[in-house]
C-alpha cells in the first residue's frame, strides 16, 4: 500500500510540475475564461497550476529576501475564482481549502480588499462565510454593490481583524513561506489519498464485478448441464419404459433402468460437477468410459463426446464421435463438434466433409466462423 501511495503522490507532484511549465500568466487567463465559461473541471485545474506556478520556490524565496512577492494580486484572484469552481463542481472541502490558501497569502499583504473582481465573483463573500464562518474577511470594494450579502459587523474587542498586519523580518517572511509549503504539502497529501481511495473502491467493484460475472458463468453452465442431463433421463425413461411394458422383458428393462438412472445419468451429472471444479482429466475419463461402454444409449455416447469436446480431449471425442455411426437429422450440432475434433485430430479431409454437412442447419456463431476458417484452409 506505501508504494502505491508514493506513486501516486509522484504523479500529483509530476503533473503539478508539468502545469506549472506553463506561463502561470496563461493558466491564469485560461482559468478565468474557463470559469466564465462554465468549464469549472478545467478551471479549476489551470487556477490551481497558476497559483503553485505563481507561488514557485525562486518566488518564495524572493518574498524571504526581499518582503515583496509579485503577482499577490493575482494569486489571490486564482484563489476566489479556483474556490468558486470547486463550489460549483460541489466540492465545497476543497473550496474551502482554497479560501484558507486566499488567507495565508493576505498575511503576506492584505490585498483581498483591492482586487479588481466582477460580478461573475459576486457569491465568493458569501461562500467565504459559509465555509469559514469563524475568520471573516475583509469585504472586497470592487464587490460591494453586487455582493449578494454584506458581510457580518464585528467589533474591535470581540474579533480579530480580518487581515493580520504583513511580516517584516526575514525571521518572520520565513515561517511564513514554511507554513505555506507545509500547507501545500498537506493537501497534495490529501488529494493524494483521495485518489488512492478512489482506486480502492473502483479495484473492488471491478473485483466484485468479476466474482459476479464468473458466478453468474458457473451458474448459467450448471443449469445447461443440468438442462441435458434431465432432457437425456426423459428420454431414456421413455424409452426403457416401453421395453419394460412386454411382460416377457421385464428384467432386462428394470437392468436397464438400474444402469441408466444409477450408472449413466449419474456418472455423467459426475463429470459436469468435476469440470465446475476444475478436475478436468477426471472428468474426461468418465467420459471415455460411458462413451465406450457396451451398454451405452447412443444419447449417452453423444453426451459423453460432446464432454470430450468441450473439454478439448480431441482424440477421445473423435473415437466416441465415431461410436454414433450415421448422423440422423437434428444432430447438425454434434455433426460440427466432429469436425472440430477430426480437425484438431488431424483428419482434415473428413472434418471438411463434416463441416460442410452441418453448416447448413447450425447457427454461425463466432466458433463455427473460426473453425470454419481453420478446417476449410487445411490442407488435405
Amino acid at each position: 500500500m506505501r508504494t502505491i501511495v508514493w506513486i501516486v503522490i509522484a504523479q500529483v507532484l509530476l503533473a503539478g510540475a508539468a502545469l506549472a511549465e506553463d506561463d502561470p500568466a496563461a493558466l491564469f487567463d485560461r482559468g478565468v475564461s474557463q470559469f466564465r465559461a462554465g468549464a469549472f473541471e478545467a478551471a479549476a485545474r489551470d487556477l490551481d497550476a497558476a497559483t503553485q506556478a505563481y507561488l514557485s520556490p525562486a518566488q518564495m524565496e524572493a518574498y524571504v529576501n526581499t518582503g515583496r512577492l509579485e503577482n499577490l494580486d493575482r494569486i489571490e484572484t486564482a484563489l476566489v475564482y479556483l474556490s468558486l469552481a470547486y463550489a460549483r463542481l460541489g466540492r465545497e472541502e476543497e473550496a474551502r481549502q482554497a479560501i484558507l490558501r486566499l488567507l495565508a497569502a493576505e498575511r503576506i499583504e492584505a490585498t483581498y480588499t483591492r482586487l479588481p473582481l466582477g460580478g461573475d465573483a459576486a457569491e465568493f463573500e458569501t461562500l467565504a462565510r459559509r465555509l469559514l464562518p469563524e475568520v471573516p474577511l475583509t469585504a472586497n470594494t470592487q464587490l460591494a454593490g453586487v455582493t449578494p450579502a454584506a458581510a457580518p459587523q464585528t467589533t474591535a474587542s470581540s474579533a480579530p481583524p480580518a487581515t493580520p498586519p504583513a511580516t517584516t523580518s526575514v525571521e518572520d517572511r520565513r515561517k511564513l513561506v514554511d507554513d505555506v509549503i507545509a500547507a501545500e504539502r498537506a493537501r497534495i497529501a490529501r488529494e493524494a489519498e483521495e485518489r488512492i481511495e478512489g482506486i480502492r473502491r473502483e479495484a473492488e467493484a471491478a473485483v466484485a464485478a468479476a466474482r459476479r460475472a464468473a458466478e453468474e458463468e458457473v451458474a448459467a453452465a450448471q443449469r445447461a448441464a443440468d438442462e441435458r442431463v434431465e432432457r437425456l433421463r426423459r428420454e431414456l425413461e421413455s424409452q426403457y419404459g416401453t421395453a419394460a411394458a412386454d411382460p416377457e422383458a421385464d428384467d432386462r428393462a428394470a437392468a436397464a433402468d438400474s444402469v441408466t438412472r444409477r450408472g449413466f445419468l449419474v456418472s455423467l451429472r459426475e463429470a459436469e460437477e468435476l469440470i465446475g471444479r476444475g478436475r478436468t482429466s477426471e472428468a474426461n475419463r468418465i467420459y471415455v468410459g460411458l462413451a465406450e461402454a457396451s451398454t451405452a444409449p447412443r444419447e449417452v455416447i453423444a453426451e459423453a463426446a460432446t464432454g470430450l469436446y468441450r473439454t478439448r480431449a480431441y482424440r477421445e471425442a473423435a473415437r466416441a464421435f465415431s461410436r454414433l455411426g450415421t448422423f440422423q437429422r437434428g444432430e447438425e450440432d454434434l455433426r460440427f463438434y466432429n469436425a472440430v475434433v477430426l480437425f484438431e485430430a488431424g483428419s482434415y479431409a473428413d472434418a471438411q466433409h463434416e463441416l460442410s454437412c452441418a453448416l447448413p442447419y447450425i447457427q454461425v456463431t463466432d466458433e463455427v466462423t473460426r473453425y470454419r476458417a481453420k478446417i476449410e484452409g487445411a490442407q488435405r
